[in-house]
């Protein structure tokens, strides 16, 4: 019986399983107790007909130490479900944007039994012990087995027409006419391979490596497509498109508006007084969709002539929590003229 001088913070469990295990771990201490004096030698009492009471009080106080449950995961399960009840809800809605007669019959039985199992899933009602891990872990797999099946499994039939923008901050500052690399949108037409690594592949300007580098971010119908799923706060979510095989696994949609951008690499406040740090895309991400931005077209300025280009710095709202911080570190890129300048 070995549980005795471990486990002293309550606190750091749920009270339903805290309960019976200071229970048994109580019996168990005062049964042995009763079995040897204070310098360790048996009592009168410690007898061979007590080993079937001391074996069954063992087996008390492992099980319930077994049944131990933090407050930790409690949180964390708590985290997981709330996130699931936003994506799942999200992805449906993607899902319901799709034609049958758009995909293989194969692809779409798949994706159709995953949007299924999606639509009729229920978030679990917690009972803070071991068993919500296994009620946690099935509704989380239904998300990802609908989102794998949307953005992984269907298969187009025929042609389609995607429309792809490879953004290159690099090249684009050189400004060394790239075209593609620089950031323009093209019209890709795909065929047999639908995959994101086959779009790339056909543009003239890429590189010469690996076309999705360690830092690149996708965006699909301006939604951010990530492995991470539901850890957000996983570090691989800063590298989460790490070589070309997760681009050849993904496969577009007819009609998609695919952007590609190679090194999004947000810094967090650490940076740089501090260390470099990778900031998590999830802090970002939604100051794209709530932030209100004011496009001005039909900019005209003189050859040669000064101007003045007024920035406002507006506040954006960061995560789903929608805390409010002021946006820093934009760049600005001014990437069409009317006429080339002349020399």
């Amino acid at each position: 019986m070995h549980a005795s001088g471990f486990y002293e913070d309550a606190t750091k469990y749920t009270p339903n399983t805290w309960a019976p295990f200071d229970a048994a771990r109580t019996a168990a201490q005062a049964l042995l107790d009763g079995l040897f004096d204070e310098n360790g030698n048996a009592t009168a009492a410690n007898t061979a007909e007590r080993q079937s009471e001391i074996d069954a009080a063992a087996a008390a106080l492992t099980e319930a130490e077994k049944n131990l449950y933090g407050t930790y995961t409690v949180e964390r399960n708590k985290e997981t479900i709330e996130r699931i009840n936003t994506f799942l809800a999200e992805v449906i809605a993607l899902a319901d944007t799709v034609k049958q007669s758009d995909y293989t019959a194969e692809s779409w039985a798949k994706f159709a039994a995953a949007l299924t199992a999606a639509r009729n899933a229920k978030a679990p009602v917690l009972t803070d012990t071991k068993a919500d891990d296994a009620s946690v872990a099935a509704y989380k797999k239904v998300y990802e087995d609908l989102y794998q099946q949307f953005y992984c499994g269907l298969t187009p039939v025929g042609e389609i027409t995607v429309s792809l923008t490879y953004l290159d901050p690099e090249k684009a500052r050189q400004g060394n006419g790239t075209g593609s690399r620089a950031g323009a949108a093209q019209q890709v037409t795909l065929s047999d391979d639908y995959s994101l690594y086959a779009a790339v592949d056909s543009l003239k300007n890429k590189p010469d490596r690996f076309i999705i580098g360690s830092n690149a971010k996708i965006f699909i119908n301006g939604v951010y497509v990530t492995e991470c799923y539901i850890s957000q706060d996983s570090h691989s979510c800063n590298h989460d498109w790490r070589s070309d095989t997760v681009s050849k696994n993904l496969r577009l949609h007819p009609g998609d508006t695919v952007v590609v951008d190679l090194n999004l690499d947000p810094q967090t406040e650490n940076q740089p007084t501090i260390y470099d740090s990778s900031a998590y895309l999830w802090q970002y991400i939604d100051s794209i969709k709530t932030s209100q931005f004011v496009q001005s077209n039909g900019l005209e300025v003189k050859a040669g002539e000064p101007f003045t280009l007024t920035i406002q710095q507006a506040k954006a709202a960061l995560g789903r929590s929608r805390a409010v911080e002021a946006g820093a570190n934009m760049t600005l890129f001014i990437r069409r003229l009317a006429e080339s300048p002349r020399r």
